[in-house]
């Protein structure tokens, strides 16, 4: 009996078959890196179902002082997208992205375009930082140069889109190219903490969604879906929030930093200043004494320090005062990182003001 040859299937057939059974490779998510946690938040959720974005400076850092290792120099070269807060907020890291990262690949979200932006306040009921101490709480995090505005830079329209002591909004393109493109704007008198109004949370999940498009075609709907269910959810936590804190919004309050601007504006808080003191040394029995005055004077119900305050501070501070303590941390350090962050920052500011406030 004759022995069966195999059959020889012509080449161009078999390479047909080895590449119809091989899976497509899976697209490769962009490589982004976010500097701070809210904005990480935010990015994640645009991100949300394509990849997850990188954390420079965990809750345990400061922004202002940040002294970066050769792992996160490493991690900014190899980024194809890093979202910054730019050269007020975090001035430390103006230098290495000058240095290790294109400036296309740059995208500082005060030059988001329809923020509503307000004045960095200093002076009256806002204490002047305290310059000698490079951390968080001394020098406003941001070595900016303040303005002088008490009254929460201006007038805001009821959609929130109003005049904020000037013309601040910016709505134009921020397409340059040239070194100084996070530049583009002197945003030299700007509170940095814009991510507190929910409705520039919204802006800056748009814009971010946009530079992602640019960068990965194959998921650009997917970014701008995200983006727009972001933003919908964050108009409805500003609702609830809104509600809930109507309870307390005639309540004077007094805060170690000043970083809750754009909460005061957007919920109509009542603020009643700042007494900026070092988290790093017991304050003096004079400065004590003055701040306990200050307390007095405006009527503050509550005080609040941030995480980096040693209890024993605020205890000092508070003293016989009567005035209430409490935390609040306007970047959610503590918080798990992910889509959920920023709702998750949001709603822990508003238990942590309606805990002391409240009856």
């Amino acid at each position: 009996m004759p022995a069966v040859r195999p059959t020889l299937l012509p080449a161009a057939v078999l390479a047909a078959l080895v590449t119809f059974s091989l899976p497509a490779p899976a697209q490769q998510a962009p490589d982004v890196v976010v500097s701070v946690a809210p904005l990480h938040g935010i990015t994640a959720a645009v991100m949300e179902g394509v990849g997850a974005p990188a954390l420079l400076i965990d809750g345990a850092q400061s922004p202002h002082t940040f002294t970066m290792r050769p792992s996160q120099a490493a991690m900014l070269q190899s980024a194809d997208l890093v979202v910054w807060g730019g050269r007020l907020l975090e001035s430390a890291l103006e230098q290495p992205l000058a240095s290790l990262v294109p400036v296309e690949a740059r995208f500082s979200v005060l030059d988001t375009p329809g923020l509503v932006l307000l004045e960095a306040r200093e002076g009256g009921a806002w204490a002047e930082h305290d310059h000698d101490h490079d951390d968080h709480a001394g020098e406003d995090a941001h070595g900016e140069e303040h303005g002088h505005d008490d009254d929460h830079g201006g007038d805001r329209d009821d959609d929130h889109g109003g005049d904020q002591g000037g013309d601040h909004a910016h709505d134009d393109d921020h397409g340059e190219t040239d070194d100084h493109a996070d530049h583009a704007h002197d945003h030299g008198t700007t509170d940095t903490h814009l991510w507190l109004d929910p409705d520039n949370a919204a802006a800056i999940a748009r814009a971010v969604a946009e530079r992602l498009a640019g960068i990965d075609t194959a998921n650009a709907e997917t970014y701008r879906s995200n983006a727009a269910r972001f933003a919908a959810e964050t108009a409805a936590l500003a609702a609830e929030l809104e509600a809930r804190l109507s309870a307390v919004a005639d309540r004077p309050f007094i805060v170690f930093h000043d970083a809750y601007q754009y909460l005061e504006v957007r919920f109509g808080l009542a603020a009643a200043g700042s007494i900026t003191v070092s988290p790093d040394s017991q304050p003096s029995a004079a400065r004590i004494a003055e701040i306990q005055d200050a307390i007095a004077e405006r009527g503050a119900l509550c005080l609040f320090a941030e995480p980096q305050f040693e209890p024993t501070i605020v205890e000092a501070i508070a003293g016989d005062t009567g005035v209430s303590t409490g935390v609040l941390d306007p970047v959610g350090g503590d918080l798990p990182l992910g889509p959920g962050h920023y709702e998750h920052l949001m709603r822990d500011l508003a238990d942590d003001l309606v805990a002391c406030l409240g009856d």
